[in-house]
């Protein structure tokens, strides 16, 4: 495989020349290895233990671009004017959609297991919710399943558990 060893931590990841290679998915070919390697078989590992990372449930809160499956509903009652407040347990990653040159943090992808989590979450409490309109409902789960699909992809997700989860979202 083709690989490159990684600059000093002192250098700029632009001046790093990395050869092509033949890859499915360019984000592959970024993936640093333990030792600072690259490898062309290099897999990200997500290590987001929640459905939504804070900071991003945070900054989507600061921005007011939650969902109402999001809301603090206890806080929000509490503070009607302040809000809306995000709910931790209930904030859900969203879509991102790939940009040149941007390699994601470990700390932003979530596991297998928590994305298995978290696309029950979406099954089993949101697809029945029968307390707004469906086009709302179905628009939350799509984006939220696109984001699910997308972590799996940055880690080359395969076997039953993954068949299983995609086999649920459709």
């Amino acid at each position: 495989p083709a690989e490159v060893t990684a600059a000093m931590p002192s250098q700029p990841l632009s001046i790093l020349k990395i050869p092509t290679v033949d890859v499915t998915h360019a984000h592959l070919a970024n993936a640093a290895l333990p030792g600072g390697t690259l490898s062309q078989e290099s897999v990200l590992v997500g290590t987001c233990q929640a459905m939504c990372s804070q900071e991003e449930a945070s900054e989507r809160e600061l921005k007011k671009s939650l969902h109402v499956f999001e809301y603090d509903l206890q806080k929000n009652q509490q503070n009607p004017n302040d809000g809306p407040f995000v709910d931790y347990a209930r904030a859900v990653k969203t879509f991102h959609r790939s940009r040149p040159g941007y390699v994601p943090k470990a700390s932003d992808v979530r596991p297998e297991p928590v994305l298995e989590r978290t696309n029950e979450y979406l099954m089993r409490d949101i697809l029945g919710r029968t307390d707004l309109p469906f086009l709302d409902v179905y628009r939350f789960i799509e984006d939220r399943t696109r984001s699910i699909r997308q972590d799996m992809d940055l880690q080359n997700m395969k076997g039953d558990v993954a068949i299983d989860m995609l086999e649920k979202m459709l």
